[in-house]
């Protein structure tokens, strides 16, 4: 599901794990980003940290981009 979806529970499941976010590089990315740290922050987790992508490129975007290299 896209960030819209994720449950401040499932944050608990990330506990003690190297966590990355890698969401669109875009306004709705954004928005999500910040959504799911707050989210984590509630669980008194670490924020996770945040891959920025390419302008405009999703993660199967930026993959397929790097395979074809």
């Amino acid at each position: 599901p896209g960030w819209g979806h994720f449950k401040a529970e499932w944050a608990e499941l990330f506990r003690g794990k190297a966590t990355f976010l890698v969401l669109d590089s875009d306004a709705a990315g954004d928005r999500g980003i910040n959504d799911i740290a707050v989210k984590f922050q509630q669980a008194g987790l670490p924020i996770p940290k945040h891959v920025l992508l390419p302008t405009g490129q999703d993660l199967n975007e930026y993959i397929n981009d790097l395979i074809k290299d």
